[in-house]
């Protein structure tokens, strides 16, 4: 709607809707922003009568009971948005807070990989560098890349996890898929080894690409115990009945 001048906008309520007299307060150019604003108004007005003998009370929309607290109000920022796919479990697994960080922005496609490099003109080549056989996008490094998928099947293998019968689109649903297959008590430690999984995967991309050294998947398992290990001195002890089950199968 248009400005309404100061002197105007002290008109109560109850004065405002006799007669309508609220119409004769828009001021400004009759455009067509003006005039759906006004057939709306007065859409939501046709059918509001005054109670004489009630006092007038704010009503706070976003909660049941009308009134207005801190938490409704934080909620209402919310109204609208899409939930993300495992932000829940992310920011509930055992894992240093620039590990979960990092993951973060691999679910939000915010790393910089040879595919999000070329979009905006800064390399040639998408390939990725751990296997040169697809665009290197987060979803293939983690997960669907043959290198990841051989670590994975090692790491499977080393601490008794079934793999699922189908893989995921992207590493998110992977991840969820696969946690769902676990005993409860085991699923917040591989919460914490799919984090670290991920952590090492892209360090070994990172190697490659700027150090010009690679390591072998049959090597990276190595790695991958000595810092779970490390996750659990730490505090981190969520991965430790994994990082148990691996030491007694005593196979990497």
């Amino acid at each position: 709607m248009a400005a309404v001048p100061t002197r105007l906008r002290r008109r109560m309520v109850s004065t405002a809707l006799h007669n309508r007299a609220w119409v004769t307060d828009i001021r400004g150019a009759p455009t067509v922003q003006v005039i759906l604003g006004y057939l709306h108004v007065y859409d939501l007005l046709q059918g509001v009568q005054l109670q004489l003998d009630v006092q007038d009370r704010f009503v706070w929309r976003f909660s049941s009971d009308g009134v207005y607290s801190a938490s409704s109000a934080y909620k209402a920022m919310f109204i609208g948005s899409v939930k993300l796919r495992g932000a829940k479990q992310l920011w509930k697994a055992s894992a240093p807070p620039k590990i979960k960080f990092f993951f973060w922005l691999a679910i939000h496609n915010r790393c910089w990989t040879a595919c999000r490099r070329k979009k905006r003109g800064l390399q040639h080549c998408d390939l990725c560098v751990l296997c040169h056989q697809a665009p290197e996008t987060m979803d293939h490094l983690l997960v669907h890349c043959v290198y990841a998928r051989e670590v994975w099947a090692r790491l499977r293998a080393a601490i008794s996890i079934v793999q699922p019968a189908h893989d995921q689109p992207t590493a998110v649903d992977q991840w969820l898929v696969e946690r769902k297959l676990l005993p409860k008590d085991h699923r917040r430690g591989f919460d914490a080894l799919f984090l670290l999984v991920s952590w090492l995967l892209w360090k070994e991309r990172n190697s490659r690409v700027f150090e010009r050294f690679a390591t072998m998947p049959a090597w990276l398992l190595p790695k991958i115990l000595e810092e779970s290990n490390a996750w659990v001195a730490a505090g981190f002890r969520r991965i430790a009945p994994l990082v148990a089950s691996w030491s007694q199968n005593g196979s990497l």
